[in-house]
């Protein structure tokens, strides 16, 4: 099976760490399959594809990685492993156009992956091939006819994806968006949208329209009740969830890529799931959504939309959702206008809320500000975000500011188990230094007044 791999001279290789010596024998342990199989297949993706970077030692493993391309696990993983090393930025750079072709090279060992009868391997074959454009005209023709008989809504959202980005087409992706399950047809929204995406990385021109109010409608029954990618767990016991492979989370890329017009639609599509998990990853993509600057900015009337449908979660009954929530409003300046009344309702409870409402100038961030500040309770930039928005000097902020930096504690030696019993209970976990951050921010609140830091309390 891996024939001629002790010919290669993987000592005057390089991996990510030094001489590749060590490719040879975790290749060999990938090739016994089993546990110690994927353990070893995680070691040689960080040797030799670290963080996504190729060295002198990956396109000579691609021949033996093809080689362990016979059907039994991990199977998926070298699949997963062959995309990823494809999956190249600039075709110009040398290096990187070399690994392609090495991978484009085991087409036709790929393509008759996509009948493999578990439904992972298919997705994960057309993910591959996908990564492959020079062998566009011999895939897209396949991966058509295995959507025809594919029923898993994993390994349709895939192959959709796949055949969409090499192909330059969305029949398809619209035929499926009137399909009558629900993963379906979420996979073919999220296909559209990661099409457009693809299409930019491999340089193989313009993606398709984006179809509007039956993307919105697909994404909020698909996730209506969870992430069928990210939620799948473990599949026959293989020991990480590659069912999507495309990038780290399906939310994040559907609301990265898609039009802007379109991005207030789709967040409100899943902030209507009852998943925790999925609102929190739609709060998360609307924070970014708001952060970008530059020609990806929002404009104002779709920032305002935005800002409305994420208020929505501001009620949510689960304190670690609310604070998402504003987390998300943070970066929405005068955007989040909208959302005022329920920010001042929930800023007693949530002192994030009063970086949003002084973002603002709405005065109902002044009460509050002095109670958490007074009682200790503030995070530990607030009066840093009071600095930076200008908040001027009164008596009552300047005593709550006094109290609290005679009453700061010193910092306290990082408790990872109390981290973590913090995070499940959607409390916010104390930070290694964040009595120092806060002091910090106290004394520039008061040197922006034009006021001496007072001398520390002797401890």
């Amino acid at each position: 099976m891996l024939n001629g791999l002790d010919a290669v001279a993987w000592e005057d290789l390089e991996g990510a760490y030094g001489p590749a010596g060590e490719v040879p024998g975790l290749l060999r342990r990938v090739a016994e399959g089993g546990e110690d199989g994927w353990e070893a297949l995680g070691a040689l993706r960080g040797t030799i594809l670290h963080q996504g970077s190729v060295c002198s030692a990956t396109g000579p493993a691609v021949p033996f990685l093809g080689a362990l391309l016979d059907g039994r696990e991990p199977t998926s993983g070298v699949l997963w492993l062959l995309g990823d090393m494809a999956d190249i930025v600039d075709p110009s750079v040398a290096s990187l156009a070399e690994v392609r072709a090495a991978v484009s090279g085991l087409a036709d060992r790929i393509l008759p992956l996509l009948d493999h009868p578990e439904a992972l391997v298919r997705g994960l074959a057309a993910y591959a091939l996908a990564k492959c454009p020079g062998r566009a005209d011999e895939s897209v023709p396949a991966l058509r006819a295995r959507l025809r008989g594919e029923d898993d809504p994993t390994a349709v959202g895939n192959l959709l994806i796949a055949e969409a980005v090499l192909s330059r087409g969305d029949d398809l992706i619209r035929e499926a968006l009137g399909d009558e399950r629900p993963a379906i047809r979420g996979a073919a929204a999220l296909a559209a949208a990661l099409a457009c995406q693809e299409r930019t990385v491999l340089a193989s021109g313009p993606g398709p329209a984006w179809p509007g109010d039956p993307a919105a409608a697909a994404v909020k029954d698909c996730f209506a009740g969870g992430d069928p990618w990210l939620d799948r767990g473990d599949v026959d016991d293989v020991p990480m969830n590659l069912g999507y492979p495309w990038g780290w989370d399906p939310v994040d890329d559907l609301v990265e890529n898609i039009p802007q017009e379109a991005v207030p639609d789709i967040v409100a599509a899943l902030l209507a799931s009852s998943s925790a998990p999925v609102r929190r990853a739609a709060l998360a993509a609307a924070h970014g959504a708001f952060h970008a600057d530059g020609p990806d900015r929002l404009p104002s009337p779709h920032r305002e939309r935005l800002a409305r449908n994420v208020a929505s979660a501001l009620t949510d009954p689960r304190p670690a959702l609310r604070l998402a929530a504003v987390h998300a409003l943070i970066p929405a300046g005068a955007s989040a206008a909208g959302a005022a009344d329920a920010l001042a309702a929930l800023a007693p409870q949530e002192p994030a809320a009063i970086t949003v409402l002084a973002a603002l100038a709405d005065p109902r961030w002044h009460a509050p500000a002095v109670a958490h500040l007074t009682a200790g309770t503030a995070h530990p930039t607030l009066a840093a975000d009071l600095a930076a928005h200008a908040i001027p000097l009164d008596p009552l902020l300047l005593a709550s500011v006094h109290t609290r930096l005679a009453t700061l504690p010193d910092d306290a030696p990082f408790d990872p188990d109390a981290h973590l019993t913090a995070l499940r209970e959607g409390r916010r976990p104390a930070f290694p230094h964040s009595h120092a951050t806060e002091r910090r921010a106290l004394n520039g609140l008061l040197a922006s007044w034009g006021l001496p830091s007072p001398e520390s309390p002797a401890r």
